[in-house]
């Protein structure tokens, strides 16, 4: 089935792995934001969360691709980050998808995940923009190729 779950996970994976490769080799133009690209990316990140559960990528990678400093990139990327996992852990609570227990360790690991947020802004912004881009892009080459290692 061509909509399977496994199928659409790992064209999703593979299509970041491939984007990744493309933004790391040297560019010789940036993209220019436009809400029309921003409606797309976010569209697109919309449908692959609905579909799979993972939707940061297309967001991800239309802003590396864009001509905006990367530390204003890292603080727009925590925002989306966390506003994206508060929807979905409010969609699935409305849909009575998640237990409480499932709540109850999101609960517990917030103070993680916001620590992580706070040190980043306040220590990021101090590295060279170019390695943090190319750092960001490996991580996600890095994470989705595994993912598709372990899946095929």
């Amino acid at each position: 089935d061509i909509f399977s779950q496994k199928v659409v996970t790992i064209s999703i994976a593979l299509t970041v792995v491939v984007c990744s490769i493309a933004l790391l080799l040297p560019i010789t133009r940036q993209i220019s934001i436009s809400a029309g690209g921003v409606a797309l990316a976010g569209g697109l990140s919309g449908a692959m969360l609905g579909l799979t559960g993972i939707g940061g990528p297309p967001m991800v990678l239309y802003l590396l691709a864009s001509r905006l400093d990367p530390r204003l990139v890292s603080s727009f990327l925590m925002l989306y980050v966390s506003l994206i996992s508060l929807l979905m852990i409010l969609a699935s609570t409305a849909y009575f998808q998640i237990s409480l227990f499932v709540m109850l360790v999101t609960l517990a690991l917030s103070p993680v995940f916001f620590l992580g947020t706070m040190l980043s802004s306040r220590y990021v912004h101090h590295l060279n923009p170019k390695w943090v881009r190319k750092i960001s892009l490996l991580f996600l080459c890095l994470a989705n190729g595994s993912f598709l290692i372990l899946q095929i």
